[in-house]
């Protein structure tokens, strides 16, 4: 029983433990909904710059067919 009650305990423990590490040390959680609550539309900073973008898209039958309009690099192609 005590073994029980100890089991159940370091359980909650952990749980509510892991709700405030990433804020209390600093450290990220990795994962894909890294970004879900966080709003970037709006916000500019002068001193910050885009140093590298990874454009990924899907290929098949989903891609895009079409760019969008006025879109200068509508004669270039993909290929290397």
């Amino acid at each position: 029983m005590r073994l029980l009650v100890f089991v159940l305990l370091a359980c909650v423990l952990t749980i509510e433990g892991a709700k405030f590490t990433p804020r209390i040390l600093g450290t990220r959680r990795y994962g894909f909904n890294r970004f879900k609550n966080q709003n970037f539309v709006g916000r500019e900073d002068p001193d910050k710059e885009v140093a590298l973008v990874h454009v990924l898209f899907r290929h098949g039958h989903r891609t895009p067919a079409d760019t969008y309009p006025n879109d200068p690099y509508v004669n270039e192609t993909f290929h290397p």
